[in-house]
């Protein structure tokens, strides 16, 4: 008998006390719990021979293996259809995004402008000089012509968001009702829709006063989803013709990146 230290007292004490609560069979228990189960396997029904000692306890060794083996297999397919599941869902997000904006070379004496961020680029003068843009908070980039003789210039990229989806062609309807009101003397002078980078446009062009000098100005709208862009150039009057054809390709040279 070992020595009884606590760890062997408390072990006896347990084992009395389930063996109070849930006897161990009887020899004449264990008799009947093989003839019940016809000397086999209650797990699987493979034969058994009781007078092996080893029989029992090896084939549930050998169960028990079979057993882990199965529930790594079933890991294993199961880790493989989910990976498959991912697959396939990456596969159609893939498939189902808008392809990526082809941004072109811009043309001889342009420059590209990207803005990551906000989501679009432009081409503009290469000789022009961004404005600063603490005098811009109304527009996320602006551009002027600063040489020496240059009269007073600018190009702004506008952004909004909308209240719902809507077409350019009713934003704009909603938005030309405001223009007689902002500008003295307002004046339109032509109203386009045109198709620019896979997109319907709305370029709109009028004159103004302010003071005693009159202004001609352009104004591009595209609406993508639920934002509204807005690009709007002009100078005075006079100089108008010279910087039209500027103002033409910086608003074609305007792309939402994707």
């Amino acid at each position: 008998m070992p020595a009884p230290t606590p760890g062997y007292v408390k072990n006896m004490i347990r084992r009395s006390l389930r063996e109070i609560v849930d006897p161990s069979p009887t020899k004449e228990d264990k008799e009947r719990i093989w003839k019940f189960f016809a000397n086999k396997c209650a797990y699987c029904g493979k034969p058994l021979r009781k007078l092996l000692t080893a029989s029992a306890s090896t084939h549930m060794i050998y169960l028990d293996k079979t057993n882990n083996e199965d529930g790594m297999i079933r890991k294993k397919l199961v880790g493989i259809t989910v990976a498959c599941v991912i697959a396939i869902i990456v596969l159609v997000v893939i498939a189902t995004r808008p392809p990526a904006t082809s941004i072109p070379q811009p043309p001889a004496g342009f420059a590209m402008y990207n803005d990551i961020v906000s989501g679009f680029a432009i081409v503009y003068p290469e000789d022009w000089e961004m404005i600063p843009k603490h005098d811009i908070d109304f527009a996320l980039v602006g551009f002027w012509d600063r040489r020496q003789g240059a009269t007073m210039n600018s190009f702004y990229v506008m952004k909004a968001s909308l209240p719902y989806a809507m077409d350019v062609d009713d934003y704009f309807e909603s938005e030309e009702g405001y223009f007689p009101g902002e500008y003295a003397n307002y004046t339109p002078i032509s109203t386009d829709t045109l198709t620019l980078n896979g997109r319907k446009a709305i370029r709109h062009t009028w004159t103004f006063t302010a003071g005693s000098d009159t202004y001609e100005y352009i104004r591009q709208y595209i609406v993508d989803r639920e934002i509204i862009w807005v690009l709007e150039a002009g100078c005075a009057l006079e100089s108008f013709d010279s910087y039209q054809s500027v103002y033409n390709t910086m608003m074609s040279g305007f792309y939402i990146l994707s």
